[in-house]
């Protein structure tokens, strides 16, 4: 392996870890506990950008990295055909670059990414939503931060200014006090979208740093244009003559299952001990139902969409982020069956039938991520049966049943219902609750919704 390679996919891993670590008018100062932060017009626009970001997607270009070591962007290209992947980061190290595709989809547990995930690093999306991140003025925080300062102005008409002072007791600076830090954050809006965010902080001493500049291009020549070059650079760093022409090949056998599954309905069978699933779709219907399991066989994560769009994820574990030289990919005609060994240990195996659709495939990655599953293209009736006889009410009720753990963090959870809403608390000792009211429900519903998920729901 060069050196090239061994910088390039320690760069890779680097930005990957970065970017996937991630109401009321202007105010004075604000020093109220009680006083709700934050800004209507710059939520607004975060939830206009993210929405525009999801339908027709944006280039974005963070600050350097590492001191200027490095420098990235990342191309959301939603409605691009050229790859399954829908996402990108561009990477350029010591003036190298290369590229990483991967596939980020909405409410598909087998995605292990959400494309909702937030397109701001954590801390400026906790700026612009403070409530949500339960920030409260003058109070610490279980990470040890305590929130001093929280001010919104509004310099002028396209930009919206955020002052904020926070103390971290975890870290001390060299008297051993609590270190103080204070950051400055300058959104500027276009057509109610964020295009530019400048941070300022003082102090900034992480080499991870998100101080600096970032700008957003909603554009549609920006991302047809900035797509085009990291998908040119994603073949010419991954791939060589040896098995450029079979990794498109396989591409091809991805685009033609998803389109099978979509029109004739697909189940794909996770059978992995750590985490087994079941994935169906009926193309009559258009309902889809992705259940993943527990080593417990209990459900884990439920999801209502695009399951067929699942086989985008798979290509992009295999082929999104991995190199594949010197013989990689292999492939054997009689079986149907690509084997392949990347650098960074990649290990799949994938089978076709005799029309070129995916049947099998068994996947070992770097970090751990082991995959077998077998698909067949008709729809489960009866994981449909179960799961798939929910309104939309239904659906949410199985979600926020499901996050409670999550969101609670006190196992055991207990659930109750009175009337039509639903309490879950903690364990005994534990004073947060949080409700669903289940009207327009069927109380038959509520019942075999717990009963699914394999829980006692008490009065």
């Amino acid at each position: 392996m060069t050196r090239r390679s061994n910088i390039l996919r320690a760069a890779s891993a680097v930005v990957i870890a970065a970017i996937l670590a991630t109401v009321g008018g202007f105010a004075s100062p604000s020093s109220a506990a009680t006083e709700r932060l934050g800004n209507a017009e710059l939520q607004a626009a975060y939830m206009a950008s993210e929405d525009a970001i999801l339908t027709t997607g944006a280039v974005y270009t963070p600050p350097d990295l590492l001191g200027g070591f490095m420098s990235y962007e990342l191309v959301i290209a939603p409605k691009s055909t050229t790859l399954p992947g829908n996402y990108g980061v561009g990477i350029k190290t010591l003036g190298m670059t290369t590229s990483v595709i991967v596939s980020l989809q909405d409410d598909n547990p087998l995605a292990q990414n959400s494309a909702r995930q937030g397109f701001l690093p954590p801390q400026q999306y906790d700026i612009i939503f403070p409530d949500e991140a339960g920030l409260v003025l003058g109070e610490t925080g279980s990470n040890g931060v305590t929130l001093k300062e929280y001010e919104v102005t509004k310099p002028d008409s396209s930009t919206i200014a955020v002052h904020v002072a926070k103390e971290d007791t975890f870290q001390t600076d060299a008297n051993g006090d609590p270190q103080s830090i204070s950051t400055d954050y300058v959104f500027t809006l276009n057509n109610g979208l964020i295009t530019q965010i400048v941070q300022t902080s003082d102090g900034a001493s992480s080499l991870l740093s998100s101080d600096g500049t970032a700008k957003f291009d909603f554009s549609a020549s920006a991302i047809t244009s900035r797509w085009a070059a990291l998908v040119a650079s994603w073949k010419s760093t991954h791939f060589d003559s040896s098995t450029s022409a079979l990794a498109t090949k396989l591409t091809k056998a991805y685009v033609t299952s998803e389109a099978a599954a979509r029109k004739y309905g697909v189940t794909i069978t996770e059978t992995s001990k750590d985490g087994p699933a079941v994935a169906t779709y009926d193309a009559k219907t258009k309902k889809s139902v992705i259940v993943t399991f527990d080593a417990k066989k209990k459900p884990y994560q439920v999801g209502f969409t695009n399951t067929p769009g699942t086989f985008k994820v798979m290509w992009a574990n295999v082929l999104g982020s991995d190199y594949f030289k010197t013989g990689a990919i292999k492939y054997t005609a009689k079986t149907r069956t690509y084997q392949l060994k990347g650098q960074s240990g990649t290990i799949a195996k994938i089978k076709l039938d005799t029309k070129g659709r995916i049947i099998s495939a068994n996947l070992k990655g770097p970090s751990g991520l082991s995959q077998a599953r077998t698909v067949a293209y008709v729809p489960s009736k009866t994981t449909l049966a179960k799961w798939g006889v929910f309104g939309t009410k239904g659906q949410e009720l199985i979600r926020w049943v499901l996050s409670m753990k999550e969101i609670l963090l006190a196992a055991p959870i207990t659930y109750t219902k009175k009337g039509t809403v639903i309490t879950a608390k903690g364990k005994v000792g534990s004073s947060e609750v949080e409700t669903f009211d289940t009207k327009g429900m069927k109380a038959t519903d509520v019942t075999k919704v717990f009963g699914l998920l394999g829980l006692k729901l008490g009065k």
